[in-house]
This record gives C-alpha cells, sequence and structure tokens, in this order.
C-alpha cells in the first residue's frame, strides 16, 4: 500500500516537472566551479517519467526518486547517488533561480548558489 502510495505521488511530481521543461527549448545553468557543469541542457531521455537533460559536454542534470533531489553528473546512474551537485525539490519540478546546491568539492559538500533559467524557444 505504501509503494503504490509512493508511486503515485512520484507521478504526479514527475507530470509537473515534465510540464516545466515542456515548455522550455532547454534549461541553463550558471554559477558550477567546473565549466564543463554550466551551460545549456536539452532533454536528452526519459526514466521512469521523469525528463534527463544533458549539455553539449555530456554533463546530465537528472532527478532521483529516492532523494526527491536534481543531481547533476558526469553519469547518467539514476540508482547511485554519485552525483557532483544536487539540489532538494521536494515538489518535483527542477528549481529555477539562483538556489543553494550542495557542491562536493573534492573532499566534502559545501553549499555553492547555482543558477537554473528556463530557455523559451
Amino acid at each position: 500500500r505504501y509503494k503504490a502510495a509512493f508511486e503515485a505521488e512520484q507521478a504526479a511530481k514527475a507530470t509537473l516537472a515534465t510540464a516545466q521543461l515542456a515548455q522550455a527549448a532547454g534549461v541553463t545553468i550558471k554559477g558550477h566551479p567546473d565549466a564543463q557543469y554550466n551551460g545549456v541542457y536539452t532533454h536528452d531521455s526519459t526514466h521512469e517519467g521523469w525528463p534527463v537533460l544533458k549539455n553539449a559536454r555530456g554533463m546530465y542534470c537528472y532527478h532521483s526518486t529516492p532523494n526527491d533531489e536534481w543531481y547533476l553528473s558526469t553519469e547518467f546512474t539514476p540508482d547511485s547517488d554519485l552525483r557532483n551537485a544536487f539540489i532538494v525539490a521536494k515538489e518535483g519540478p527542477l528549481p529555477v533561480g539562483a538556489r543553494t546546491w550542495q557542491f562536493y568539492d573534492g573532499s566534502k559538500w559545501v553549499e555553492r548558489t547555482l543558477t537554473v533559467v528556463l530557455v523559451t524557444a
């Protein structure tokens, strides 16, 4: 019963995220200290109803369902918590604007302001 309720809740959140990103040609991420994570991310695929975004340098931006977080990572690994940066998004959609993300600096997690902007078509 709990699993069915969780899956229904996640499906509703995924629908909100998909609707948010369907209105945009892509998403720009700025402020990451590693330049390969900055730039425009566009729709690459879908995983469990959630959009998976990828930039021209091959970096990924995707939702981690178990944690209600959006990840930035060098690989799309939905069953792993390996990531370079993340932000909690309990409502589902990718948080836009200047927000505090957790960023791994090579030895520890630190707060870093990243700016996410929806790119209009």
